[in-house]
């Protein structure tokens, strides 16, 4: 008879957001200054549980990143119906999410933003490049109410949309709508040697 896999042993007791991210097929917490920050080269489970302590009720969601593998995400789904038959005999409700295409509930629990990065955990058959904090990254926001933060290319600055850029410090710069061709000299020498 199956068991409730020990990763999940204390998950949903109280309310509140829990995130695993599968490592050699195996559930692993994700420290909460990490919430909403996802590698598209990974998948996750996001558990929300609601409620007061004795009436709780459970969301499971496995989020698949775009470039995740096929053994990734088969142990994201898989775990998920675990967490639920084990952990909470069947009451908890289960959500399949694919980055991009994420639920309006999936991208609330994770204000403002959520935030796709590249590279991910080198797993199974799969090896992905993680982003060591020493390169530069860009990235474009959209969305209003749900905003998605996407890493881009330099190349994508062409686009006129707005941008992040960060070097993983704890502080960002903004840069909004720049037309092209009108940028200031010092912005696009930032861009020069990208690629």
């Amino acid at each position: 008879m199956p068991e409730v896999h020990p990763a999940f042993a204390n998950a949903g007791k109280k309310a509140g957001i829990e995130v695993w991210r599968i490592e050699d097929f195996e559930p692993v917490p994700v420290p909460v200054s990490n919430y909403g920050k996802f590698y598209s080269g990974d998948s996750y489970i996001v558990l929300s549980t609601t409620g007061e302590e004795d009436r709780l009720a459970w969301d499971i969601h496995f989020w698949l990143g775009s470039k995740t593998s096929q053994d990734e995400a088969g142990s994201a789904a898989m775990l998920t119906v675990n967490m639920d038959d084990e952990q909470f005999h069947g009451a908890a409700i289960q959500h399949r999410e694919v980055q991009g295409y994420e639920s309006r509930q999936f991208l609330d629990y994770f204000p403002p933003a959520i935030r796709y990065l590249d590279g991910g955990h080198a797993s199974g058959f799969n090896h992905v490049t993680i982003n060591e904090g020493t390169e530069q990254r860009m990235f474009q926001i959209k969305g209003k109410r749900n905003v998605r933060v996407k890493q881009e290319k330099s190349e994508a600055m062409k686009k006129a949309e707005q941008y992040l850029k960060t070097h993983d410090y704890p502080f960002w710069v903004h840069v909004t709508r720049v037309p092209e061709g009108v940028e200031p000299t010092a912005f696009k020498q930032n861009f020069q040697d990208w690629n």
